[in-house]
């Protein structure tokens, strides 16, 4: 009789390790599929995101000039890439900017360098950054310090979500600014072992 106890409650320890991978990323109801991106490259290079299909996406609207999420995201970005090692090279990040005046593509291309390679900063016309941002539900706006300099340091308060794309092209998951790297990457490592 306890030995039918004992395997019976080893088989409920299996089957309860078994179970369905539970996401720490908001997930999107019905795996939309993700708004195509059509911007200029911090190389200077066209840039659509439905040439990245088989790759996982990370996806980021901010600025360079930001002085704490921005940073912050892109350093737990880095963090979750290294911890990947070599299947890193199948998940890449992309950075919106927020704030074209500044972001140039030779900006982006200084500021994404201090973080990872798999980072790729985006630019383009306002009204094309605005087309991306709205599709994701992004807003942003510029705060202007007003000291009578018109060149004034200014900030761009802006929504501060992490979304994750799948492989196939589809709108999988959202994450807030203050996700960890371990949450992320348990995340991504499910998504990359289906």
């Amino acid at each position: 009789m306890l030995r039918k106890v004992l395997l019976a409650g080893a088989l409920l320890l299996l089957l309860a390790g078994c179970g369905a991978h539970k996401f720490i990323g908001t997930e999107f109801p019905g795996a939309p599929a993700a708004a195509e991106i059509l911007l200029t490259a911090h190389t200077g290079e066209p840039f659509r995101l439905s040439d990245s299909k088989g790759r996982l996406t990370l996806l980021f609207f901010g600025y360079s000039n930001c002085p704490d999420i921005c940073p912050a995201l892109l350093g737990v970005a880095q963090q979750t890439l290294e911890r990947l090692g070599q299947d890193a090279g199948r998940v890449q990040v992309l950075f919106v900017t927020t704030d074209p005046e500044r972001d140039t593509p030779a900006a982006l291309a200084q500021y994404v360098a201090r973080f990872h390679v798999n980072i790729i900063g985006l630019t383009g016309s306002e009204d094309a950054l605005k087309g991306v941002a709205a599709a994701y539900g992004v807003m942003s706006e510029v705060e202007t310090h007003k000291h009578g300099d018109a060149s004034a340091v200014y900030e761009v308060g802006h929504t501060s979500r992490l979304y994750l794309i799948d492989a196939s092209g589809a709108l999988r998951l959202s994450y807030l600014a203050g996700v960890s790297a371990g949450d992320l990457l348990a995340d991504i490592q499910y998504l990359l072992s289906t």
